[in-house]
């Protein structure tokens, strides 16, 4: 199966780096270093369990040896961050589920000693909608095959058995009850094989 990922790096004394993990194996340890990089990979999906896709970012400084990868003083003269544009699955984009990944902050040494434990907290693990602007991860989590997973997990809705059947938008991609109907046929017809 082919990942596309899309990134937009900001330079600030470096460039942003990455680290892309497919179920804990280290796919790439990059420089993200054009202002639109697309990178490609080829991986093979664990069919019978949740996979994990897992973008690292590593190399952002704040004030450890006296370097800080952002304007401390004020001047808005910018940080080191990156931006996750979009994520494909065999050119299938996880579209708006972007906004609802969750990335998991790795304080550095630095940051532990000066940050208040209430900023810790509300800043540890958030949604940014793609941004990545403190050491941390993304990690997006699929099943396979990826086209049921992805049309799931961004159409299907929770189902409201309170709405009439034929005018129940929310039946849409709830396929557990045909499913089951399916398995009932297919043991009758062996029953009589």
């Amino acid at each position: 199966m082919k990942i596309d990922i899309y990134f937009k790096p900001t330079f600030y004394n470096k460039w942003p780096a990455v680290k892309i993990y497919h179920n804990q194996s280290l796919l790439d340890d990059c420089e993200i270093n054009s202002p639109t990089t697309h990178l490609t990979y080829t991986v093979t999906p664990e069919p019978e369990k949740l996979n994990h896709l897992t973008l690292e970012l590593y190399n952002k400084s704040f004030g450890d040896n006296g370097i800080w990868d952002l304007d401390v003083t004020g001047g808005g003269q910018g940080e080191l961050m990156l931006q996750l544009i979009n994520i494909m699955f065999d050119d299938v984009s996880i579209d708006h589920l972007l906004s609802e990944l969750t990335y998991n902050v790795t304080w550095t040494k630095n940051q532990l000693q000066y940050e208040t434990e209430e900023f810790k907290s509300k800043y540890g693990n958030c949604k940014t909608n793609g941004t990545m602007s403190f050491n941390g991860a993304f990690t997006f989590e699929y099943s396979v095959p990826v086209y049921d997973f992805l049309i799931d997990a961004k159409y299907k809705q929770e189902h409201d058995t309170n709405r009439s059947y034929f005018s129940n938008n929310t039946e849409t991609f709830h396929y557990e009850s045909g499913l089951e109907i399916v398995q009932e046929i297919k043991n009758i017809i062996k029953q009589h094989e």
